[in-house]
């Protein structure tokens, strides 16, 4: 029984061990944050150092031995890796999304009382709906930008129903009228 508990124990491998060479690296965690937010990432092994590839559309801070705090700066994708003390190292997806919320909020204050809605589609944000007149759609379409750089204006412009009237005016004498 002990020797069945040794062959146990030698047959086991440690959370941190390294993967045999050749063969395929565990594919990365994926962390999701929004532009301009933060994320608390819990680490189950105390942090050496961390690296990320673009930081300008995430930071990182280490904040606690076992904790780090993930910025999202801008939308778009990065990759995190953070190393025990042992330089066994763990990589991270972190994808950088678009805060819709915030978009709409900023939106409906420039067109209040106009039907539209807000999507987003990778880092493109598509407006969709019903405006009154070519000024609001214009105003919707800046303020739009002002959060990403690609807009897709799907936003239609209410036309109004004009009725082309010809009036002529005459004026008739009784007196003249009976003469003809």
């Amino acid at each position: 029984m002990v020797c069945l508990l040794c062959l146990g124990l030698l047959g086991g491998v440690s959370a941190h061990a390294q993967p045999e060479p050749g063969a395929a690296p565990p594919p990365a965690k994926q962390l999701h944050v929004l532009a301009n937010q933060s994320v608390l990432l819990a680490s189950p092994f105390d942090i050496k150092r961390v690296s990320i590839a673009r930081p300008e559309t995430a930071d990182v801070m280490v904040v606690s031995p076992r904790e780090m705090m993930v910025i999202g700066k801008t939308f778009g994708t990065t990759t995190l890796v953070y190393w025990s003390r042992e330089e066994v190292a763990t990589s991270v997806e972190v994808i950088v999304g678009i805060n819709l919320d915030l978009v709409r909020e900023d939106l409906r204050k420039i067109a209040p009382d106009q039907t539209f809605e807000v999507t987003a589609a990778g880092d493109t944000l598509i407006l969709t709906g019903t405006v009154g007149d070519n000024v609001v759609q214009t105003r919707l379409l800046e303020g739009a930008r002002a959060h990403v750089k690609n807009v897709v204006n799907l936003l239609r412009v209410r036309k109004l129903e004009q009725v082309l009237l010809q009036v002529r005016v005459s004026e008739v004498d009784r007196s003249m009228a009976k003469e003809l």
